[in-house]
C-alpha cells in the first residue's frame, strides 16, 4: 500500500501498472484527511491474473505459455479449455510455429542445444542476459 496526496497521482501509478480505468476504484481508498491509499501490490496481482484469464490473441497466449515452460501438447490442451474445441481445429500447429518464432528471435535456445535426456518433449528455457 502506498499513500498519495491526490487521486490523480494514485491513478497515474495504477495506469503505469496496467490497470484499466474501470478497475481503478478497486484499489483506491480515500482517507478522512484527504489522502488516498493505493494498493499497488494487489493491483499488480490483479493485472497479472486478468491477463492470464483473458489472454487476448492466440499469439500472445502461445508465446506466454512457451516462455513459462509448457510443452506444445500442454499448450494445445489449454487452448481447448480457453478458446474451445472448434476454435483450435485449424490452429493445432500454432504452438510449434510460435516456439520456432521465439527461437528465431533468440528468446529460446535452439532445440539441438538441449542435453539428450531433456529432448523428450519441447521445453522452453528462458535466456537471461546480465
Amino acid at each position: 500500500m502506498k499513500i498519495f496526496n491526490s487521486k490523480r497521482s494514485a491513478i497515474k501509478a495504477l495506469r503505469r501498472i496496467g490497470v484499466r480505468r474501470r478497475d481503478y476504484e478497486k484499489f483506491l481508498v480515500e482517507n478522512d484527511d484527504g489522502t488516498i491509499e493505493c494498493y499497488l501490490e494487489e493491483a499488480e496481482d490483479y493485472v497479472y491474473n486478468v491477463h492470464r484469464k483473458n489472454p487476448g490473441g492466440i499469439g500472445d497466449f502461445c508465446r506466454t505459455m512457451i516462455l513459462d515452460g509448457y510443452t506444445n501438447d500442454e499448450i494445445l490442451a489449454k487452448m481447448v479449455e480457453v478458446y474451445g474445441e472448434d476454435y483450435i481445429t485449424t490452429r493445432y500447429k500454432y504452438p510449434a510455429w510460435y516456439r520456432a518464432e521465439l527461437r528465431r528471435k533468440g528468446l529460446l535456445p535452439p532445440a539441438f542445444d538441449y542435453p539428450a535426456h531433456q529432448r523428450t518433449g519441447t521445453q522452453a528455457i528462458r535466456i537471461f542476459e546480465d
